[in-house]
């Protein structure tokens, strides 16, 4: 219950003061996806609202945040992620191309008839 408390005072602290507190992969992560700030703060207001209306308390907010951490730590390596690099990222970032794309060969089926 008081990690979810925590977490929700440091979104807080992220979203209300972004001069004193923006760590360096919050900055990161919101240069490469600027909805972010919107999208925490959303996150934020539902965790918020959900438990002082809600007789579950802390709970709802502790349920709301299940997927959100582990997506945001998804967008934070995304955005730490060096451009080049192997995978689907890399491909994206470098317009398609990536290391080792010309000794690919397309690869022959079967056809049944």
């Amino acid at each position: 219950m008081w990690l979810t408390v925590l977490v929700l005072v440091a979104a807080a602290l992220l979203l209300f003061a972004p001069h004193r507190f923006t760590p360096r992969w919050f900055a990161r992560t919101e240069t490469e996806w600027p909805l972010l700030r919107p999208t925490v703060l959303a996150l934020w207001i539902v965790c918020v609202a959900g438990s002082v209306v809600n007789d579950f308390g802390v709970r709802i907010a502790m349920i709301a945040l299940i997927p959100a951490v582990p997506l945001l730590t998804v967008a934070a390596l995304h955005a730490a992620a060096p451009p080049g690099t192997g995978g689907v990222d890399g491909a994206a970032r470098t317009g398609g191309a990536t290391e080792g794309a010309a000794d690919q060969r397309p690869v022959r089926t079967r056809s049944t008839a």
